[in-house]
C-alpha cells in the first residue's frame, strides 16, 4: 500500500512530484476511497474523469479509474480534456462529481487531482487532506461493482460556448480582419479552435513568442484554464491588462452595478475602472478553489487572477482560457481597435510580471518587508499575503500554495519608480 504524503494535499487540490508522491498505487486509493467521503444524497453516483496531456496523466486516469469502480456508481470517461471541458461536461452529463488528472502550470515532473462537485465548487485539497489517514488505509477485498463508458465532449463544448458568446454578424465581420497566431496548444485545445475558427471564422496561425506576424498571438497551460497574449511584436501582455480592458468592456455593455472580483496581485486600473462605471469591486484569494466561491457568492459577471486566469458568470464562474479569447475578440470588434493599440489605453501604471524568490524563511522575509515600510504605508492588508499601498506605488507579497517561492507583483507610476522601489523590496528579501 502507497501512503500519501498529507503535503500533496494543497490549498486548491492535490499535487506532487510523479511517481514519488503521486502514482499509480495512490490514484487507485483516491478512487476506492472518494466515493466513501463524499456526500451525494440520494442521486445515482455519477462521475466523470479526465486527464491532461501530459505523460504521466493517462496511467494515473486508468487507475483512478479503476478504484472509482470498486464502489456502485457510475463513470463516465472522457479521455484527454481541458479543465474548463471537463467542468462544463459535468453540467451536461449531469455527473454529481468531476475529477481532473492535472498539475495545471507546474512542469511535466508533476501531476495530481483537481476534484469539483456537480456546482463545479472545487474540494480543495485542503478539504481532502482531513481524509488522508482514510485513504491510507489497506484495501481488501475489492470486486468491480460499477461501469463505465466513454464520452466525447468536444462538439458539446464548443456549442456551449458560441451559444454563450454569442457572436453578432458585425463582430463576426471584425473577426475576420484579425489574425491570431496560436502558440502550440494541446491537441484538443487545437481541435477545439480549429473548429470554432470555421465557425466564425477566425484567422488562426502557428506562432511563437517571439516570431509573431499576427495581430496578437496567444497561448495556453497544459490543462487550458490559463491564457496569456502577446502583442504584435511577440511581447507578453500581462493578465491584469487583459483584464482591465475586458471589465471596461463589460461594465459599458451591462449597464448597472455589476460585480467584478480580482486579486491583490493585480494592477490597482481594475478597482478604478469598476469604480469609474459604478460597478462593484470585491477582492478573491488567490486560487480557483477561492475565486469559484468568492464569484459565486457575489454573482459576479466576471473575475481575474494576474497570471491568466478569467472567470465568467455565464459558465457557471469557471475560468476558461478559449471562452476568455471569444470575449476579447467580442472587446475588440466593440472597441474597433486592434489589441496591441488598445492595451495602451490601459497601461496608466508601470509594473512586472510576477517576480518569484526561492528562500529559506519566507514568512519572516514578509515579516521584514512589512516593518520596513510601514510607517509609509496609506494602507495595509493580510487579507492574502502583504498588500501595502502608497501614493506613488503599491505591492503584493505572498507564499505561493503551490511551490516553494515567495512571489512579488508590484506597480508604480512612473517606470524610475517602480525600478527604484523594486529594488528596495527585492534587497529587504535577499538580505
Amino acid at each position: 500500500m502507497q501512503t500519501a504524503d498529507p503535503k500533496i494535499f494543497k490549498a486548491y487540490d492535490i499535487r506532487g512530484k510523479y511517481p514519488k508522491e503521486i502514482n499509480r498505487k495512490l490514484a487507485f486509493q483516491f478512487g476506492y476511497f472518494l466515493p466513501k467521503i463524499i456526500k451525494f444524497g440520494k442521486k445515482p453516483r455519477k462521475i466523470l474523469v479526465a486527464a491532461d496531456t501530459r505523460p504521466s496523466s493517462l496511467i494515473l486516469k486508468s487507475q483512478l479509474i479503476k478504484g472509482l469502480l470498486r464502489n456502485k456508481i457510475s463513470v463516465i470517461d472522457a479521455d484527454r480534456v481541458s479543465t474548463p471541458m471537463l467542468y462544463l461536461g459535468v453540467k451536461q452529463t449531469k455527473s454529481d462529481l468531476g475529477i481532473m488528472i492535472t498539475a495545471s502550470h507546474l512542469g511535466k515532473e508533476y501531476n495530481g487531482l483537481k476534484v469539483c462537485r456537480s456546482n463545479l465548487q472545487i474540494i480543495s485539497g485542503i478539504e481532502l487532506r482531513k481524509y488522508a489517514k482514510l485513504f491510507n488505509q489497506p484495501i481488501v477485498n475489492a470486486p468491480i461493482l460499477g461501469k463505465c463508458r466513454k464520452k466525447d465532449l468536444l462538439n458539446d463544448y464548443i456549442d456551449f460556448l458560441l451559444k454563450k458568446a454569442n457572436f453578432s454578424l458585425k463582430e463576426k465581420i471584425y473577426c475576420k480582419k484579425i489574425k491570431i497566431g496560436i502558440i502550440p496548444p494541446t491537441t484538443t485545445v487545437k481541435l477545439a479552435l480549429e473548429k470554432i475558427a470555421r465557425k466564425i471564422p477566425l484567422k488562426i496561425n502557428s506562432a511563437s513568442a517571439q516570431k509573431n506576424k499576427n495581430d496578437f498571438a496567444i497561448g495556453f497551460d497544459s490543462d487550458a484554464d490559463r491564457i496569456f497574449f502577446f502583442n504584435n511584436l511577440g511581447q507578453p501582455i500581462l493578465g491584469d491588462t487583459i483584464a482591465a480592458l475586458i471589465a471596461d468592456w463589460l461594465l459599458k455593455k451591462h449597464k448597472g452595478k455589476k460585480t467584478i472580483i480580482t486579486d491583490k496581485r493585480s494592477s490597482y486600473l481594475i478597482t478604478e475602472i469598476v469604480q469609474k462605471n459604478k460597478g462593484k469591486i470585491f477582492y478573491s484569494r488567490v486560487g480557483h478553489s477561492f475565486f469559484k466561491k468568492e464569484m459565486t457568492k457575489r454573482q459576479a459577471i466576471f473575475g481575474n487572477e494576474k497570471i491568466g486566469h478569467y472567470y465568467w458568470q455565464v459558465l457557471f464562474y469557471v475560468d476558461d482560457g478559449i471562452f476568455t479569447l471569444l470575449q476579447l475578440l467580442k472587446c475588440l470588434a466593440f472597441n474597433q481597435m486592434p489589441l496591441t493599440d488598445l492595451t495602451k489605453r490601459y497601461q496608466k501604471y508601470a509594473t512586472l510580471p510576477e517576480q518569484n524568490f526561492q528562500v529559506k524563511n519566507p514568512k519572516e522575509k514578509i515579516k521584514a518587508v512589512r516593518k520596513h515600510f510601514q510607517k509609509q504605508s496609506q494602507r495595509t492588508s493580510l487579507s492574502d499575503g502583504l498588500t501595502m499601498q502608497f501614493k506613488e506605488w503599491r505591492f503584493n507579497l505572498r507564499l505561493s500554495e503551490t511551490e516553494p517561492l515567495l512571489r512579488l507583483n508590484i506597480e508604480a507610476i512612473s517606470k524610475t519608480i517602480l525600478k527604484k522601489k523594486f529594488e528596495e523590496v527585492k534587497k529587504i528579501i535577499k538580505q
